[in-house]
């Protein structure tokens, strides 16, 4: 039996290619849950978003009640306020209730296409005439930064 004087000095040429393709691979997937992991995180940022602002405004409403209990606060898609909407802000404004509550409505808007991309809402208000109580539905609708673009809502009802 003749022994080889000649032993193994390293890795082969195939075995280096196998081992990049299994580390690129592996990299790939990285990469891929990272991406995944930044949209969902855009998401739900813009979701919260969207949430305080539905909240914002029926907190709004809360300090007006005069007017949010006769429907001044109800607003249809698109709604638009005209440039010469009193300002609400201070103790020296002496707004009167359907006042503030286009003041409110113009900020909210406002705030809707400044905050999220392509951004709008309504408001519903349904007072139950024996109790009092109004129940409000805010929808805040907005066009998704991610895949397609697609429409994205949140709807909150609340009771004031």
């Amino acid at each position: 039996m003749t022994r080889s004087t000649r032993g193994q000095r390293g890795f082969t040429l195939l075995e280096v290619l196998i081992a990049v393709l299994v580390m690129s691979i592996g990299l790939l997937g990285v990469g891929t849950l990272q991406f995944t992991s930044l949209k969902g995180s855009q998401d739900a940022y813009v979701r919260s978003q969207a949430a305080f602002l539905a909240y914002g405004i029926t907190d709004s409403m809360r300090v007006n009640l005069p007017a949010a209990r006769t429907g001044q606060y109800d607003v249809a898609l698109g709604g638009t306020f005209s440039s010469t909407t009193k300002t609400c802000i201070g103790a020296a404004a002496n707004c009167t209730p359907p006042e503030l509550a286009v003041f409110d409505l113009m900020s909210w808007k406002q705030d809707l296409g400044q905050t999220l991309v392509e951004g709008n809402g309504t408001i519903a208000t349904d007072v139950d005439p024996i109790t009092g109580v109004a129940t409000v539905t805010v929808t805040v609708w907005w066009k998704s930064m991610q895949g397609s673009g697609e429409d994205q809502s949140l709807i909150v009802e609340v009771d004031i």
